[in-house]
């Protein structure tokens, strides 16, 4: 009997997801490069976790900024040929919408709407999602 009661308790913790004395890993790791989203508007921008603690994630943006926030703000870096960005057309200031069209490492190409076209890095597009 008894060990059936260790097994129906092992059996409620599997099921119900929580842990029993063992440390759960951080979905993010330190150096991870991810896109988060900034708490200043409503964009997704390239950054890298630099610090994690806890279920907050320290995110140092590539444009300069940093900040601490949380999961649900980052996802992976997966932009692709055929992203939809708006990219820092010159690095102006200036984000214009386009699409990837051209990719290799941290260089890429954006082909804009209005038919301009320019190779530039990750570090100045940005992501609506």
């Amino acid at each position: 009997m008894k060990h059936v009661l260790t097994l129906v308790l092992f059996l409620a913790v599997l099921v119900s997801g929580a842990t029993v004395g063992i440390a759960q890993s951080s979905q993010w790791h330190v150096n991870d490069r991810v896109l988060a989203k900034w708490s200043g508007d409503e964009y997704w921008y390239p950054a890298t976790i630099t610090e994690v603690n806890g279920s907050r994630y320290h995110v140092a943006f590539d444009d300069g900024d940093a900040e601490w926030t949380d999961a649900a703000r980052i996802t992976n870096e997966n932009l692709v040929v055929g992203s939809r960005v708006f990219g820092n057309w010159q690095r102006r200031g200036m984000y214009y919408p386009g699409k990837i069209t051209a990719r290799r490492g941290d260089t890429i190409t954006i082909l804009y709407d209005d038919g301009d076209q320019e190779t530039t890095t990750i570090a100045v597009v940005r992501v609506k999602r």
